[in-house]
């Protein structure tokens, strides 16, 4: 594999990283506004149309239908979502044991 190919997967990776923490920065927006209006379904619903829909699109397009940029792009996503999952749930479990659940 040539010194080219490696930029251009680790471009991928990094490319699907900003791919992950754009989706999830506007998860969390619509999950923040969500609470504040009377349509907050159709919010939701929407958002989730656009985000799935920009994500798949922009992996496509910067993959240029080769399916190893596609994968590389994809391991990015799922880094940055392994992250920020195991984040939320230190963090829950930090809410609990100082018995501040909300729930």
């Amino acid at each position: 594999m040539s010194i080219v190919r490696i930029l251009e997967l680790a471009f991928m990776v990094l490319a699907g990283m900003g791919l992950s923490i754009l989706y999830f920065w506007t998860l969390w927006l619509t999950v923040k506004y969500s609470l504040r209006t009377r349509h907050g379904f159709l919010l939701v619903v929407g958002s989730y149309v656009l985000r799935i829909a920009l994500v798949l699109v922009a992996m496509i397009l910067l993959s240029g239908g080769d399916i190893k940029k596609l994968l590389a792009c994809f391991i990015g996503f799922l880094i940055v979502r392994f992250v920020v999952l195991s984040s939320a749930r230190a963090q829950r479990w930090t809410m609990l044991s100082e018995g501040q659940d909300e729930h």
